[in-house]
């Protein structure tokens, strides 16, 4: 059933919304709510903000375990959308799906149907934890000043920190991945600056190489990390040396067409790569 956007928090420059069609009890939105503003160092401090806020509150009111994100860039999926949730606007929005367990679907589950086959979470789950919610978000989005420094893992503070070799980017041209160069938990390790170096990486085609009327497809997702003699590495086995850490963060980048041949969003929601994730 498609109702209408509800709003459960909104900060200076981003809100946090259940979608008109949760997919999931935990399918949760974090939409710019100026279209105009550019992403830069203070839109990436509000974005973290929410995000932050958002996950602590679904672990804290419905018990999250994992919590998915996917957003395009220059990319608006049209028709049965297989793969992505239906675009609401064309105003910059991040999907984010709590995963806990006892959960009645999965969000891959409902994603690989056609837009039309799709069915809303349950309207009394999902006002029961968006109760929980509208309590929980307030108390703990921390106060902007308290991130507006912040020393993350893969960057200094300032603008002059954004440039540095936070990320770095593996895979083949369809199917890029963006691996943190210090292996970090979850987003919510990141710092601004971190993701506005991501952010940057995108936007300049190093992740995909030249666009040409195409957009991204990006999945966040979870993965075994390495580390050998020379330092991080990606998350694909790196030898003899190599031994496992931590979880860490990959940004999973596809590049689309209207004309592509095959759904690349289809493959990679089918496999092991996201399998906590959305799975």
């Amino acid at each position: 059933m498609d109702t209408p956007r509800r709003s459960l928090y909104r900060s200076s420059l981003w809100e946090i919304a259940r979608p008109r069609v949760p997919l999931t009890v935990g399918h949760l939105l974090i939409r710019l709510t100026d279209p105009s503003e550019a992403f830069t160092l203070g839109s990436a401090t509000d974005w973290l903000r929410c995000y932050r806020a958002a996950a602590s509150a679904l672990r804290t009111v419905a018990g999250a375990e994992h919590i998915g994100l996917m957003f395009a860039v220059g990319w608006h999926p049209l028709g049965d959308a297989v793969g992505e949730p239906v675009a609401e606007s064309s105003t910059p929005t991040f999907h984010l799906f709590g995963r806990w367990p006892g959960e009645r679907t999965t969000p891959a589950a409902q994603l690989l149907l056609p837009a039309r086959r799709r069915r809303a979470a349950p309207q009394d789950d999902v006002d029961d934890v968006d109760a929980g919610l509208r309590a929980a978000l307030p108390a703990a989005a921390v106060r902007p000043s308290d991130l507006a420094n912040e020393v993350g893992p893969l960057g200094s503070p300032g603008e002059a920190g954004v440039e540095g070799p936070g990320w770095q980017v593996e895979g083949s041209p369809a199917h890029r991945m963006l691996v943190p160069r210090l292996p970090i938990n979850s987003i919510d390790e990141a710092a601004p600056q971190d993701l506005l170096s991501a952010a940057r990486v995108l936007q300049s085609g190093q992740a995909s190489g030249p666009l040409q009327h195409a957009g991204l497809s990006c999945v966040v997702a979870y993965s075994e990390a390495t580390t050998s003699a020379e330092g991080p590495s990606a998350p694909s086995p790196g030898g003899a040396a190599a031994v496992a850490n931590p979880r860490t963060v990959v940004i999973h980048v596809l590049k689309r067409t209207r004309a592509e041949a095959s759904n690349p969003l289809e493959e990679l929601l089918g496999s092991a790569e996201v399998r906590q994730t959305l799975l």
